[in-house]
């Protein structure tokens, strides 16, 4: 008779139970007959006989029995185990067995991040994406829930689809607005909150040009959530303006740094904010 402490019974997915006997055996896990082999059908008292006399490599042999992990319990739990010889006069009796359990990972809380505060130039539709991680546990669920909603503001925020990761957002009015997200495994939780500005427009930004080892570097002040495209033109009254490069939206306010071509004429650079 063993004791043992179980956390979380419902971590367990799988009970391997091997016994080495000799002759016959009944387990019990918490009082409840989890397995029997060598013995009779029915009832089994302290004076009931094992079917056969074990010999052989059957003595020296482990047996596997799959147990069902719904007899375990959280908290004590009890093993028990009763070994039966085939006649009173048999010479030898030996007994070993091992409990082996297959665990969930612990479950870890899931993480998210909403990226840097948002601006909207006017009211309209936002596009938010929810960068976030978890280990899909506990079973169930094994997949996350998520939840959007609109914190503060000057009017109501309606969003596409407010249980998804990702999902628009559409503003009726300017004014500064607080967007929330939640994501919830079924036990363990996280959120994060960002602003976003409706109205106002973006400032442009301030472009400047440096010499470099290299070249010419043109340098500018770039907000987060919105791409840039780098032009150059050659003739401010009949050229074209031609993109040089391509940014796409970054996470974070920055100061950015292009290395641009060169000519030997004159030559006009602009930043295009998206």
């Amino acid at each position: 008779r063993l004791k043992f402490e179980v956390a979380d019974p419902g971590s367990v997915t799988a009970l391997l139970c091997k016994v080495l006997r000799d002759d016959g055996m009944v387990v019990w896990l918490n009082g409840v007959q989890v397995a029997k082999d060598n013995l009779p059908e029915g009832d089994v008292v302290n004076q009931t006989l094992a079917n056969s006399a074990m010999g052989g490599t059957d003595e020296t042999t482990y047996f596997d029995y799959r147990l069902d992990p719904a007899a375990l319990k959280a908290g004590e739990n009890t093993l028990a185990v009763e070994v039966h010889q085939s006649s009173g006069s048999s010479s030898d009796l030996s007994f070993d067995l091992s409990l082996q359990a297959t665990v969930l990972p612990t479950n870890q809380a899931p993480t998210v991040d909403l990226g840097a505060d948002r601006q909207l130039a006017a009211p309209g539709t936002l596009l938010l994406d929810a960068l976030f991680s978890d280990d899909g546990l506990p079973l169930p669920p094994g997949v996350p829930g998520f939840q959007w909603s609109g914190m503060s503001g000057p009017a109501a925020v309606t969003f596409a689809d407010a249980t998804a990761s990702r999902t628009a957002v559409t503003f009726d009015q300017p004014g500064d607005y607080v967007i929330g997200f939640q994501i919830k495994d079924g036990l363990l939780s996280a959120r994060d909150e960002l602003m976003v500005r409706v109205g106002g427009g973006l400032a442009a930004p301030v472009v400047t040009l440096e010499t470099s080892a290299s070249g010419l570097v043109l340098k500018f002040n770039a907000p987060a959530g919105h791409p840039h495209t780098v032009q150059f033109c050659d003739d401010l009254i009949g050229g074209a303006w031609d993109t040089f490069q391509a940014i796409p939206a970054i996470s974070r306010p920055s100061t950015l740094r292009v290395a641009v071509p060169v000519s030997n004429g004159s030559r006009f650079f602009r930043v295009l904010v998206q």
